[in-house]
């Protein structure tokens, strides 16, 4: 072999040699790309579907007088979307959905225990990505589990039942659904605190008397809820008596109509010319800015408060 033909031939091999090294070069350039372009559309997908359930805490109710068991579970619902769940995917280990609850609701309220006093609602819905929400759930023997599509919860079987006694009515009257609460504690004689009308002070004549009606309005809604205006009809006489306009107002208590606020009066002005005891008894009506009708409830206008209930 000649000189020439040596030098061709290592010209040669280093050649080849370096087509090989850039080949594998760039085969381990596109893996490395092809391996970020995969790690970041994998981040994406997990924060797009971030979701949770956390279970907060619960408690078990046993209503011999209904022959009814049930827990009330408060959960934590954790989603990077807006939070809009169906009560009818949530399993219990008994095979009960969430969405079975109608008759069991009937039979507390006709006995006077109201799930709204523990603020429980019936649709889960939030446009926040943090969400507690408390909710009914009935048993038959025992909860051990509650699933939600591939989330399962698990309850400690040691936990005590209760009677239900904190749920009774204690002399309010409530009004619940999914989207509010509104509790009517006892009415109260307001006549000789100082009011108010558009910011003036307001001398009540002599033949009037001011009655309030305590009411909380707790929104379990995302909607924008108040009270548009109410009226009290004496079943006695039929006489009406209007809830005082918003423009009227109390040092003590805020006027509740027309106001996105929980808590606050509903005042009446009651002509009462020789000063007598005023017992009034009939049915308040409220109509809220949401619906259409008004809400009908028994009430007592008293010094003494709302009454027992009317059947």
């Amino acid at each position: 072999m000649n000189k020439n033909t040596k030098l061709f031939l290592i010209v040669l091999f280093l050649l080849s040699l370096f087509l090989v090294i850039l080949f594998l070069n760039r085969n381990s350039l596109k893996k490395d790309t092809k391996q970020v372009v995969i790690e970041k559309t994998e981040d994406n997908i997990e924060l797009k579907n971030d979701f949770s359930i956390i279970l907060n805490d619960y408690e078990l109710y046993q209503i011999d007088e209904l022959n009814l068991k049930f827990a009330i579970v408060d959960l934590r619902i954790k989603s990077t979307d807006k939070i809009n769940l169906d009560l009818k995917d949530f399993i219990t280990n008994e095979g009960i959905a969430l969405d079975n609850y109608s008759e069991s609701i009937t039979g507390l309220e006709e006995k006077k225990y109201f799930l709204g006093k523990e603020n429980v609602v019936f649709n889960i819905e939030s446009n926040d990505n943090i969400y507690d929400v408390k909710l009914f759930v009935l048993i038959k023997n025992s909860l051990k589990t509650l699933k939600y599509k591939d989330i399962v919860l698990k309850f400690n079987q040691n936990k005590i039942y209760q009677n239900g006694e904190k749920l009774k009515d204690n002399h309010k009257k409530i009004i619940v659904n999914e989207k509010y609460k509104i509790e009517i504690e006892k009415s109260v004689n307001l006549t000789g605190q100082q009011f108010f009308i558009n910011g003036n002070e307001y001398s009540l004549p002599s033949t009037l008397e001011i009655y309030g009606l305590k009411i909380n309005l707790i929104n379990l809604s995302n909607e924008n809820i108040y009270i548009e205006k109410a009226k009290f009809i004496n079943a006695k006489n039929n006489e009406e008596l209007f809830a005082l306009d918003s423009n009227f107002s109390n040092d003590k208590y805020d006027n509740i109509i027309g106001k996105n606020i929980s808590n606050g009066m509903l005042f009446f002005e009651i002509y009462n010319p020789v000063g007598k005891d005023i017992l009034y008894q009939g049915k308040l009506y409220l109509k809220l800015n949401i619906n259409n009708d008004y809400i009908e409830v028994d009430v007592d206008l008293n010094r003494e408060g709302i009454a027992s209930e009317k059947h």
